[in-house]
């Protein structure tokens, strides 16, 4: 997958721009603050529909304006294809995007094209609370897998709905019975949604240390582990099992305002040397997890789509000694790179 040209208009900082990247490694440089990170950004939404850096779209058009636009060619292993998203600005508070693919209007979480960003705020993911850790770990999976993506939006639903039913009980203005229908709903969707977490985490873990040692060039051992919120009895099923935790649990619950087991609580640990990474890790070692974690998600993606991802480096190097920078881009050798840096 080769990203042959990207153009920009009224995006963040840029009133228009044109990037025509090399083939191999396109280096973007430059002081801080004069928007390396926006053309990076740039590729991703328009490949992802996302950006990589916030949650606030409205941020993405340029200050002033109330429309921005991407477009983007790329040679997809011999096929070619000019993607356009557009981002319109409604009511100074809401930001609708558009895709088109060669002139037609797409779904961009239905079209989406392969990219590994690797940018050194993503270390906080392990170091951090769970939600960076879940967030990661929905975001992999539903790359590739649109049916886990319904599963994951329909249930945050169901859970909204019990939190909000559970306030009401607290008040008088709803019954306890009234839950028994939330529960069934929360055990059938959440039990497709650990499997799935699972899963991923398991071939993850058949590959994590073999990078990590790649990199670290140490005999160190890695494992990972999924930490469900309730406790597993392997003879049950998840949504039997859970069911039952909802229903064992409905008054302290009500107590606490929100609903304290699921997939919305989960969460993974990465250990290293016996250790949790999230405590025992040296920033040097999280990088190398990081990194180790990155490699696995470029092979995950390319074998998934049948194309080799695109790879987008945010002020990595800043992060790397000479030779740990060497080793990156050599590990990515097959792909086209995009990277950011200060000169």
């Amino acid at each position: 997958m080769i990203l042959e040209n990207l153009r920009v208009v009224n995006f963040r900082n840029y009133n228009d721009k044109l990037v025509k990247p090399d083939n191999q490694l396109e280096m973007i440089v430059g002081p801080n603050g004069i928007g390396k990170t926006n053309i990076l950004e740039a590729v991703h939404l328009v490949c992802e529909g996302s950006s990589f850096r916030l949650r606030r779209d409205l941020e993405l058009v340029k200050s002033g304006q109330d429309w921005a636009r991407i477009e983007a060619s790329f040679d997809l292993d011999g096929k070619k294809e000019k993607r356009v998203l557009k981002l319109s600005l409604t009511n100074g508070e809401k930001i609708v995007k558009k895709l088109e693919i060669d002139g037609v209007s797409r779904v961009s979480s239905k079209h989406l094209l392969p990219v590994v960003v690797f940018e050194p705020d993503q270390m906080r993911m392990i170091t951090e609370g769970p939600d960076l850790r879940r967030g990661y770990l929905d975001e992999r999976i539903s790359f590739l897998d649109y049916e886990y993506r319904k599963n994951i939006a329909d249930y945050k639903r169901v859970i909204a709905q019990r939190n909000k039913l559970l306030k009401l009980i607290k008040r008088g203005e709803a019954k306890i019975e009234d839950l028994f229908i939330w529960h069934v709903k929360i055990s059938e969707l959440a039990a497709p949604i650990v499997e799935a977490r699972k899963k991923y985490i398991n071939e993850l873990n058949n590959k994590l240390q073999k990078d990590y040692r790649k990199i670290s060039k140490k005999k160190d051992t890695v494992s990972v582990y999924y930490l469900p919120s309730f406790n597993r009895d392997s003879s049950a099923k998840i949504s039997s099992e859970l069911f039952n935790k909802l229903e064992a649990d409905v008054e302290v619950d009500i107590q606490a305002g929100f609903t304290r087991r699921g997939p919305h609580r989960d969460d993974w640990d990465i250990v290293l040397n016996g250790q949790s990474a999230s405590t025992g890790a040296s920033r040097g070692e999280i990088r190398t997890l990081i990194l180790s974690l990155k490699l696995y998600e470029f092979e995950h993606l390319r074998s998934g789509f049948g194309i080799t991802p695109l790879v987008l480096l945010d002020d990595v190097m800043s992060e790397l000694d000479a030779d740990r920078r060497k080793e990156l881009l050599d590990f990515f050798s097959e792909a086209q790179v995009m990277m950011s840096g200060v000169e």
